[in-house]
């Protein structure tokens, strides 16, 4: 019996049979009926850090044509979003320098003009962060 193509009223005899004991086991479920694609082949062996690199490049070409090649990735959109002064004490936080001048004129790049040291200890930095404010929220409040 399939739970999907039952009735009510053959539950509720199905029911009534398995309290008086006359059905011992109740009736299997129904297969999935979803189609399951298979697998594309260039795929299969992918593992999950794979695939999560995978849909972060897709994730980036999936934005830069949908904002006609105005934003390279995701990573140059936050950049870009952020305030020149926020930019400039993330910089700081980061330990790329102290210099004001200098580094207002780095934090004024585009993100893919930043060299990539920088961008890593950025990244690490706002990691870092993120895990030191996870549980902030009543200086977040008004």
């Amino acid at each position: 019996m399939n739970l999907s193509e039952v009735t009510l009223g053959q539950f509720t005899d199905l029911m009534l049979r398995v309290q008086r004991g006359e059905a011992p086991h109740s009736p299997s479920l129904a297969p999935a009926l979803m189609p399951t694609e298979p697998v594309a082949e260039h795929l299969r062996g992918l593992s999950p850090a794979d695939c999560r690199a995978r849909l972060r490049v897709l994730q980036n070409e999936a934005l830069s044509r949908a904002s006609r090649g105005r934003w390279d990735d995701v990573e140059a959109r936050e950049w870009a979003a952020m305030d020149l002064g926020v930019r400039v004490c993330l910089l700081i936080l980061a330990g790329v320098g102290d210099d004001f001048d200098g580094l207002s004129a780095l934090a004024d790049r585009h993100w893919r003009e930043v060299p990539p040291p920088e961008r890593n200890a950025i990244k690490g930095q706002v990691r870092a962060m993120r895990a030191a404010m996870a549980k902030v929220t009543s200086l977040a409040g008004r």
